[in-house]
C-alpha cells in the first residue's frame, strides 16, 4: 500500500482508483491521449459509473497537502535567455 493510501479513507481511495481507471480506459479505448483530460468522454463514464454503482467519483480531490508531499521534483530551466529561442 502506498503512503497516500494511508492518509485517506477507504472511500476516498476507492473513488480515486475508479477515477484513475477511467483515465486508463479512455486512454486505451479512445483516441484521447491527454492524461489530464476530464472532458466529455471521461465525464460520461464518470456519470455512468456513479449512477450504476452509487459512487461519488469526481474530477476533483481535497487532499492537496498529501499529494504535494509527494512532489519531489524541482523545475529547472536549461535555456539561456541570452540566446534567441528557436521555434
Amino acid at each position: 500500500m502506498d503512503k497516500l493510501s494511508l492518509w485517506t479513507s477507504d472511500d476516498t481511495n476507492g473513488q480515486t482508483h475508479l477515477h484513475e481507471m477511467i483515465h486508463a480506459y479512455v486512454f486505451v479505448a479512445t483516441p484521447v491521449r491527454d492524461h489530464d483530460d476530464h472532458g466529455p468522454i471521461f465525464q460520461a463514464h464518470m456519470h455512468r459509473i456513479n449512477t450504476a454503482a452509487m459512487t461519488q467519483i469526481t474530477v476533483y480531490h481535497t487532499f492537496h497537502d498529501e499529494v504535494d508531499s509527494y512532489r519531489q521534483h524541482i523545475w529547472q530551466c536549461n535555456v539561456s535567455l541570452l540566446v534567441p529561442l528557436m521555434f
